[in-house]
């Protein structure tokens, strides 16, 4: 028995005498060279137990054979005879069953249950299991073998739990979904009895998609290749659910108390599996999936009630300042570019706390066109290897180049009234989305353009208006929008192809006029409320001014007090947002926001050993940026943290980030000198003369 690709390299050689070589077979079936000669193998075996002449293999030569008639008249007949559902496994499809069952269990896999399962001797078994060995040795993990009882495996968890993710949806030889994917579309009883315990029907995958997209109405869609890799996560706990165990259960501990949103979503999508699926899943499954969910990156725009959002703010700050410092020609982001760079270095932040390891696939395409940027970028963010004592990792350095890349395309944008609402498709991650957006507004008239995941586009256009998809990859599904393909590195050819279809835009210099329009308006008449100007100018024209305010802009004297007294963190939190208050910053409603979110999320606004930056979504509340300062006489308790004694009350606007002032802040907090200032003093002045030195950066 043959599989289909077996019995159509028969026919090919032996039924209609073609005399073809390894190399052809392997183009058209678009496998290996390798792949060939083990289907050679099967088809040979094949032949020998019907007795009927092997093909011959000679190096450098055609496979050919030669049948007698009676001999070709049998096979004719073996071949017409034979059951679709007869389906044997390839060598290939066997060692990913094998690599799958070791992985997946906790169980010893005997000899006897494999060649039940494949219907082959135990010299085959024996010979796969080397490559089985192989393959496992590249993720540290051990084939341990029992005398009489059969072998199991030995690695950490965490990198059993890698190799079977890849395994699953990686690019290798075993790839589990794509060699059975003929299997389930032709709904082969006999293969899938073989392996029944994978169940990896489309029904259960639909129904674990469909818990990952819930997670998508909170935290934004995710890149496809963490879409799938959530998706993966969930099935792997469905399959090799955590034992009981104390140290994994104490690992994932600091999640739930420290990124309560994301560990209660995860508690949510874990009763959901155990509920659909009937099985018992372990507490420490949550922070696993908790970790996953925070590792990955999404398009949300709402990470402000995120734990690292300050930090990520000053992060991304300080490596845009590094770069505008370093790069002649300028670089400029505005608020969308931002909050997707924002987004992402909140995810980097969490991969360097926790040693994640990410892949970038588009690294190479990057390594080769933007040879200067990425030194340039490396050079940026030195500073925070040396604060994480982690090295980054060029995957890392890639996403971070295409975020500095964008903003020098967005720097060279012009401001032009448009008409076309594009959406850009792109499954190798928003990065290389932002890059590809500011690259095609900085030559094309664009009215709106978005990027979206592959999963997410029907949900999109749904709701939106698209005239044009550009897209990375092709799309299977069919549309009713004109979609064209381009590389993910915009190059001439692809300009061409959107030339067709959009408004050529001819370059030139970025427009500065909306701070002149101000200076112009200033030097005529009296301007009442310059920042609601600059807000009608910027709507009109399409564009955000770059006019730069610092810390000291906002802070007075009215803005900061010293050695108050609250009686807990919940009037500690009114007390400290009072001055915007009395200035028109904010309504009671946004310290309404700041208690219920820390009611809600926990302690997320403490962001160093006793300090705390209340701050919570403006949802109406807040008219213009705001900041204050105050101290405390007793430390003040949130969650676990009770040594508080320093709150930085923020407060922004929905529809903007003020990104250099939210660094300075950051900034003065890591300042040893700012700190053991303010914790000792007793007067307003000397805090104010230690910022007033500050400049906009």
């Amino acid at each position: 028995m043959l599989n289909a690709r077996c019995r159509e390299i028969l026919r090919k050689i032996v039924i209609l005498n073609n005399n073809v070589g390894v190399d052809e077979l392997s183009n058209k079936f678009n496998v290996s060279n390798r792949m060939i000669r083990y289907d050679i193998d099967s088809i040979n075996e094949f032949l020998r137990s019907s007795n009927i002449t092997e093909i011959e293999k000679k190096p450098n030569s055609p496979l050919k054979v030669v049948l007698d008639n009676k001999e070709r008249a049998l096979l004719i007949n073996l071949l017409n005879n034979m059951n679709a559902a007869e389906y044997i496994l390839s060598s290939n499809e066997r060692i990913g069953i094998i690599l799958y069952d070791l992985l997946s269990c906790y169980k010893v896999c005997t000899y006897s249950r494999l060649q039940e399962k494949f219907f082959v001797s135990k010299g085959t078994i024996v010979s796969d299991l080397r490559k089985v060995k192989l393959w496992l040795s590249t993720y540290n993990i051990k084939i341990i073998k029992y005398s009489n009882k059969g072998i199991s495996i030995e690695g950490e968890e965490k990198s059993i739990r890698i190799a079977l993710k890849e395994l699953l949806i990686g690019n290798g030889e075993y790839n589990i979904l794509d060699n059975l994917e003929n299997v389930y579309k032709n709904e082969n009883s006999n293969v899938l009895n073989k392996i029944s315990k994978i169940d990896l029907s489309n029904e259960n995958l639909d129904c674990i998609r469909g818990f990952i997209k819930e997670l998508e109405m909170e935290f934004g869609v995710f890149t496809d290749i963490d879409f799938m890799n959530l998706v993966m996560t969930a099935f792997i706990i469905i399959n090799r659910s955590y034992k009981e165990d104390e140290k994994e259960s104490n690992r994932y501990r600091v999640l739930e108390e420290e990124y309560k949103k994301e560990y209660s979503a995860a508690t949510n999508i874990i009763n959901k599996l155990i509920s659909k699926f009937k099985i018992d899943i372990s507490k420490a499954e949550i922070g696993y999936l908790t970790y996953m969910i925070l590792s990955s990156n999404s398009n949300n725009d709402n990470i402000d009630d995120s734990k690292d959002y300050f930090e990520a703010c000053s992060i991304t700050g300080t490596i845009l300042e590094n770069v505008e410092q370093a790069y002649v020609g300028g670089i400029y982001m505005d608020t969308h570019l931002y909050k997707s760079f924002l987004n992402h270095i909140k995810g980097l932040i969490f991969r360097l706390r926790f040693k994640v390891e990410v892949r970038n696939p588009s690294l190479d395409s990057i390594n080769e066109i933007y040879k200067k940027e990425i030194s340039l970028v490396k050079s940026a963010c030195m500073f925070i290897e040396e604060k994480y004592k982690y090295k980054l990792s060029d995957d890392e350095l890639g996403y971070i180049t295409l975020y500095v890349c964008a903003a020098i395309e967005k720097n060279k944008s012009s401001v032009v009234r448009v008409h076309k609402n594009i959406l850009v498709v792109c499954s190798a991650g928003f990065a290389t989305g932002r890059l590809l957006e500011n690259k095609i507004k900085s030559k094309f008239n664009i009215d709106k353009i978005n990027i979206i995941s592959v999963h997410g586009i029907k949900d999109y256009i749904k709701n939106e208006k698209v005239d044009l998809i550009v897209s990375t990859i092709n799309i299977e599904e069919e549309l009713d929008i004109p979609t064209i393909i381009i590389s993910p590195i915009l190059n001439e050819k692809d300009l061409n192809l959107l030339r067709q279809y959009l408004d050529y835009k001819p370059s030139s210099k970025q427009c500065e006029g909306i701070n002149e329009i101000v200076n112009i308006i200033s030097r005529s008449c009296n301007i009442n409320n310059e920042e609601n100007l600059l807000k009608d100018l910027e709507k009109y024209f399409k564009v955000e001014s770059n006019l730069k305010k610092s810390i000291k802009d906002y802070i007075t004297s009215s803005e900061i007090q010293l050695n108050i007294e609250a009686e807990n963190w919940e009037e500690a939190i009114q007390l400290a947002a009072m001055p915007l208050i009395i200035n028109g910053t904010i309504k009671q409603g946004y310290i309404d926001a700041m208690i219920n979110s820390i009611n809600k999320l926990g302690a997320y606004i403490v962001v160093d050993n006793g300090i705390a930056i209340p701050h919570a979504k403006g949802d109406g509340y807040v008219d213009k940026f705001g900041i204050t300062i105050t101290t405390f006489k007793q430390e003040i308790t949130i969650g676990a943290y009770n040594n508080i004694k320093v709150f930085i009350t923020v407060a922004t606007p929905d529809e903007k980030i003020e990104i250099n002032i939210i660094t300075e802040i950051m900034k003065l907090i890591e300042n040893y000198e700012f700190m053991e200032l303010l914790k000792g003093s007793d007067t307003v002045k000397e805090i104010l003369e230690f910022i007033a030195p500050i400049k906009a950066f």
